[in-house]
């Protein structure tokens, strides 16, 4: 897998210099999870079995605060309204998105993403190297699989993370979805979304040593080709909080969009554990 970043945009530089920021900025610009044709340009972007990663920072990586000029510059007047994520994304923090192409079908990417029971957010959350889970709770579910939807559910998660060597302990608190969905071409797709909410009877466990998480993430997968390969493409934010900074929290992010390119062999594990 590869990942890109972007630098965020100068002022008073040379010719050469705006010309190289400026196609940096021009394939930032795909920011909202869009699905594209086979035959478009952000395919070319894309090399095969390769999952892309790209997101805005700033030169020396200890502020991201150039990141939200452009956001503001790129949600004007000919935008209908912010996304829930971009309402929701707090101060400085960059906004991750990519893409590449996969072998296996959506259906497989459909059962890699179902996690409707605690028992199978765990074993899901198995397959993340870099964060360790401590616990995973279903504290609401809404909707779960059908007939029609074998992959659906929708549900309230709470997620405790061990604390790494040098951050303290965290928590999340995000509705979850996923499920089976056509595009504008009929085409059949997979989802997975997570967004940080805020209930009442959920606060924040600080005085149990616990800093929570502000998160919002989409996954989309859909069919490549018909030779078993398919397309993904995600987007979204992560604010660890804390003292962690928003350089490193977004690049533990980063780690975890990319692990995304795991979901069919995770779905091949879900398979083999039914036998």
């Amino acid at each position: 897998m590869t990942a890109y970043r972007s630098r965020q945009r100068r002022k008073r530089r040379s010719q050469r210099d705006r010309l190289e920021t400026e196609e940096a900025v021009e394939v930032s610009v795909l920011h909202r999870p869009k699905l594209y044709s086979a035959d478009s340009s952000m395919s070319d972007l894309m090399g095969r079995s390769h999952t892309h990663l790209s997101y805005e920072d700033s030169q020396d990586g200890s502020s991201l605060g150039g990141y939200d000029d452009y956001e503001e510059s790129r949600i004007g007047s000919d935008a209908p309204e912010q996304s829930a994520m971009d309402k929701s994304r707090p101060p400085h923090t960059p906004v991750v998105f990519g893409g590449g192409v996969i072998p296996g079908t959506v259906e497989d990417a459909g059962l890699g993403f179902l996690a409707d029971t605690d028992d199978r957010s765990i074993m899901r959350s198995a397959s993340a190297k870099d964060v360790t889970i401590k616990d995973i709770r279903i504290l609401a579910k809404i909707h779960g699989p059908t007939e029609q939807d074998p992959f659906r559910f929708l549900g309230i998660k709470w997620n405790s993370y061990a604390s790494g060597h040098v951050s303290k302990p965290r928590d999340l608190l995000a509705l979850e979805s996923t499920g089976m969905a056509l595009d504008s071409n009929g085409e059949k797709v997979c989802y997975f979304l997570t967004h940080s909410i805020e209930i009442d009877d959920v606060p924040e466990f600080r005085k149990q040593g616990l800093v929570r998480l502000r998160s919002s993430s989409c996954r989309i997968v859909r069919p490549y080709n018909s030779q078993g390969e398919v397309e993904v493409y995600f987007r979204g934010f992560c604010n660890a909080g804390g003292h962690l900074s928003a350089a490193a929290s977004t690049q533990m992010f980063c780690d975890s969009m990319l692990a995304t390119a795991q979901v069919v062999e995770e779905s091949y594990l879900k398979k083999l554990a039914c036998y």
